[in-house]
C-alpha cells in the first residue's frame, strides 16, 4: 500500500508540472519589459478547473488500480499460504519417511554387524579346526600312523567334526603310549655313519636307549625322525637297562623332537679360543708369554743373588778376627750372592776411614739393587696392560656384533649370543694373563726386598766389624772412664753424613774436661751404620 501511495503522489506532481509548463507556453510574447501585466481572470479559472478535473480522473484511476492491486495481493497471499501449508504437510510426511528409513538402516546395520561377527567367529573356528586337523595329522605322521579319511578337505562340517573327534581320541591314545617306557625293535646310526638294527628302549618321547651287537648307549636325534649313538660312554648302562636291570644313574640324552639333528659336543682348544679373540687375542697371548719369560729370568737372577748372607758373614768375621784376610776374601769370592759381592767390596776398606768404608758399601749396594730389581717394571706393566687389552677387544667385538645386528636384525638369537661370546673372549684372556702375572710379580718383588735387606744387614755387620778392628783413640777411652757427672754437655742431633743403609745415624757429642773439641761418635741404627769420626785432642791441653 505504501508503494501505491508513493506512485500516486509522483503522478500528481508530474501533472502539476505539465500544467504549469503548458500555461506558460500559451501566453503571447510581450513587448519590452515595462512592468508586469495582469492576466485575465477568466483564463486562469478555466485552467484550474481543467487541472482539477484531470487530477480527479487521475485519482480515480489510481484508486481503481489500488483496489485491483489489493485484490491481486490478497489472492496471491492466500495462494501462498495454501501452497506453504501443502508443502509443510509434504515435508512432514517426508521427514517421517526419513526417520523410518533411518531406523530401518540402523536395524540393518546392527544385523550386518552381528552377521560379520558370526562370520568372523566361523572363520576363526574354521581356522582352529584346520589347525587342529593339521596337528592331528602331523602327530600321527610323526609316529608312523596313517592319515584319517574323516579329515579330508572335501568333507562337510558334520563329517569333519566327527573326524576331529576320532583324531583327538587317537592322539590321546598315542600320547598315553608315548608317556610310558616301552621296548621296541629299531635302527640307529653309529658315529661312523653306519646304520645298525637293535633293540630300543623309549623313555616316553624325550629319551631313547639303544643296544645292538656293534654298540650300545644313549641315542640322540639324527634328524628326519632318525636316531644316532651319542658319543659318550653309556654302553654298560644302556645294556643293563634293556636287560631289565636299571642302574642307580641312567644316562640319557633328552630331546624335544627327532626331526632336528643334535649338535655334537665340542671342547674348544686354546688355539681356537685365541683365534676367536682376533688380533687382540694374539697380542694378549704374546704379552703373557713375554711376562712369563721375564718372570722366569727374574726368578733365576734372584735365585743366584739370594745366597745365605748370615752364614757368610759369620765365616768372614771369624776369618777377619783370626787375622786371615786371604781366607775372608776367598770366602766372599766363592759366594755369587749379592751379600757376598757387597762384602767383597767392603773387605779392602775395613782398615780405612769410615767415609771410605761407607762409600764402598753404598756403591756396592746400589749396583746390586739395580741387578735385583731387573725386569720388575716390565712385569708389572704387563700385568696392568693385559686386562686393558682384553677390554679393548671386548669393545671392538661388541661393536662388530651390533653392526651385524643392524644389517641382519635380531631374528637369530644364536648369532647374537655367539657374537657376544666371542667379544668376551679377549677379556677372559686379559684377566687370565693379568692375575697370575700380578701375583707372581708381587711374590718375586717380596723376595727381592728380602735380598736387599740381607745386603744392608751384611753391610751393617761389616761396618761394625770394621769399628771393632779399628784402634780406639786414647781420649775416647778416658771419656768413657769418666763418671757421668763430669760430662759438660751431651747433644743429640742428626748426623749430616749418609749411612750405609737407608737411614742416618745419630751423633752424640760430649765436651770432656781438658779437651778443646767435642768427641763425636755415631750410633748405628737398625738399617744402616753411621760414620764414626773422632777428632784428635789438643796436645797443649791438660789431661
Amino acid at each position: 500500500m505504501s508503494l501505491l501511495r508513493t506512485a500516486s503522489a509522483t503522478l500528481a506532481l508530474c501533472a502539476l508540472a505539465c500544467a504549469a509548463a503548458w500555461g506558460q507556453e500559451s501566453l503571447p510574447a510581450s513587448a519590452p519589459d515595462t512592468g508586469p501585466a495582469p492576466l485575465p481572470a477568466v483564463d486562469r479559472d478555466a485552467g484550474e478547473a481543467s487541472l482539477v478535473r484531470a487530477f480527479q480522473k487521475e485519482f480515480a484511476f489510481l484508486a481503481n488500480e489500488e483496489r485491483a492491486l489489493s485484490e491481486r495481493l490478497a489472492e496471491l497471499t492466500s495462494e501462498r499460504e495454501a501452497r506453504l501449508a501443502s508443502e509443510d504437510a509434504a515435508l512432514a510426511a517426508l521427514e517421517e519417511q526419513l526417520r523410518a528409513a533411518q531406523a530401518e538402516v540402523e536395524g540393518l546395520r546392527g544385523e550386518l554387524i552381528q552377521l560379520d561377527a558370526q562370520d568372523l567367529s566361523l572363520d576363526e573356528g574354521g581356522d582352529s579346526v584346520n589347525a587342529l586337523v593339521s596337528q592331528i595329522e602331523a602327530t600321527r605322521a610323526r609316529y608312523g600312523r596313517a592319515p584319517l579319511p574323516e579329515l579330508g578337505a572335501e568333507l562337510d562340517v558334520a563329517q569333519k567334526v566327527a573326524g576331529v573327534e576320532r583324531g583327538l581320541s587317537d592322539v590321546g591314545q598315542l600320547l598315553a603310549e608315548l608317556s610310558s617306557v616301552r621296548r621296541a625293535p629299531g635302527r640307529f646310526f653309529l658315529p661312523d655313519g653306519r646304520a645298525v638294527s637293535g633293540e630300543l628302549l623309549h623313555v616316553g618321547a624325550i629319551a631313547t636307549l639303544g643296544a645292538a651287537p656293534e654298540a650300545a648307549g644313549a641315542l640322540a636325534p639324527a634328524g628326519d625322525g632318525g636316531l644316532m649313538l651319542w658319543p659318550v660312554e653309556t654302553a654298560s648302562a644302556a645294556r643293563a637297562a634293556l636287560s631289565g636291570t636299571l642302574p642307580e644313574v641312567l644316562p640319557l640324552y633328552l630331546y624335544e623332537s627327532t626331526d632336528k639333528l643334535a649338535e655334537q659336543p665340542h671342547e674348544k682348544t686354546f688355539g681356537e679360543l685365541v683365534e676367536k679373540g682376533g688380533v687382540v687375542g694374539y697380542v694378549i697371548v704374546g704379552l703373557g708369554a713375554l711376562a712369563a719369560l721375564l718372570l722366569l729370568l727374574r726368578v733365576a737372577l734372584l735365585a743366584l743373588a739370594a745366597g745365605k748372607p748370615d752364614r757368610l758373614l759369620a765365616e768372614v768375621a771369624d776369618a777377619v778376627r783370626a787375622g786371615e784376610p786371604a781366607e775372608a776374601r776367598r770366602l766372599v769370592e766363592r759366594q755369587r750372592s749379592c751379600a757376598g759381592r757387597v762384602l767383597a767390596a767392603m773387605l779392602p776398606h775395613l782398615t780405612h776411614s769410615p767415609d771410605q768404608l761407607e762409600s764402598a758399601a753404598s756403591g756396592a749396594i746400589l749396583r746390586e739393587t739395580l741387578r735385583v730389581e731387573r725386569f720388575d717394571t716390565a712385569i708389572m706393566v704387563s700385568a696392568a696392560v693385559a686386562p686393558l687389552l682384553g677390554l679393548l677387544g671386548t669393545v671392538t667385538g661388541m661393536i662388530s656384533t651390533f653392526d651385524v645386528i643392524t644389517v641382519f636384525g635380531t631374528g637369530d638369537p644364536k648369532l647374537l649370543s655367539g657374537g657376544i661370546s666371542e667379544a668376551l673372549i679377549t677379556t677372559q684372556l686379559g684377566l687370565s694373563v693379568a692375575i697370575p702375572t700380578l701375583l707372581a710379580g708381587n711374590l718375586v718383588s717380596g723376595w727381592a726386598e728380602q735380598i736387599r735387606s740381607g745386603m744392608e744387614r751384611a753391610a751393617l755387620q761389616a761396618a761394625l766389624l770394621a769399628a771393632e778392628l779399628r784402634p780406639e783413640p786414647e781420649h775416647v777411652a778416658r771419656a768413657e772412664a769418666l763418671p757421668s757427672d763430669d760430662l759438660l754437655a751431651v747433644v743429640d742431633e742428626p748426623l749430616p753424613t749418609q749411612s750405609v743403609g737407608t737411614q742416618a745415624g745419630r751423633r752424640v757429642s760430649a765436651q770432656l774436661p781438658g779437651t778443646p773439641a767435642p768427641v763425636a761418635t755415631t750410633a748405628a741404627t737398625a738399617s744402616g751404620v753411621g760414620a764414626v769420626t773422632t777428632p784428635r785432642p789438643d796436645r797443649t791441653s791438660k789431661a
